[in-house]
């Protein structure tokens, strides 16, 4: 099997008055969240590397989450008690 690559965005390390702005509106609940996404992608970047099926599974359910987030709203589905319930919810919702 091929290994995947990945380019995840980097935080900007120039010091240009531009990127220390960016980074000075990230607040905590912000850099919270997005270190769980990060967690969560290197978790499914590991599942993929094991076993060919996990990496068509994963990417095909990738894409179709990719595609709820950007043609659905998800405010309702955020609200969901469980990860599954917000699949659930954004499935239902009939933007999707």
């Amino acid at each position: 099997m091929d290994i995947m690559t990945v380019n995840l965005p980097s935080v900007p390390t120039s010091k240009s008055k531009q990127s220390s702005q960016s980074l000075a509106n990230i607040d905590v609940k912000s850099m919270g969240q997005v270190q769980s996404l990060i967690r969560v992608t290197e978790q499914v970047l590991k599942l993929g590397k094991q076993k060919e099926i996990n990496t068509v599974f994963l990417t095909r359910a990738l894409n179709a989450i990719t595609h709820l987030v950007e043609h659905s709203s998800l405010v309702n589905a955020s609200a969901a008690p469980s990860d599954y319930e917000v699949l659930l919810r954004v499935l239902e919702s009939p933007e999707s």
